[in-house]
């Protein structure tokens, strides 16, 4: 999960430090996660920039949430490759 948003934060310019997002993820209790989409879309659905964070990262942040609220959704509506699809938005392949 930290390699993912890691790679995440490298791929958007480094908007946090890695040290950050480390002690973030740390830090967050995953409530019922027990497989890495869950841990994922968990993350997504709570992480949020503060009052005085730039508007750039601000957007960066809200554009992958909506991709990963939109993963998520087809993953419950059993749509696994469209959901895919999203999360390649966040995460693209290497």
């Amino acid at each position: 999960m930290v390699r993912l948003i890691k790679y995440w934060n490298a791929t958007q310019g480094h908007p946090f430090t890695s040290f950050s997002i480390e002690q973030y993820i740390v830090g967050k209790y995953f409530w019922s996660c027990t497989v890495l989409k869950d841990y994922f879309y968990n993350f997504w659905s709570d992480f949020s920039c503060s009052y005085d964070t730039a508007q750039y990262i601000k957007d960066k942040v809200e554009r992958a949430k909506r991709y990963a609220a939109q993963a998520k959704q087809y993953e419950d509506n059993n749509m696994p490759f469209s959901a895919e699809d999203e999360i390649k938005k966040i995460v693209p392949i290497l």
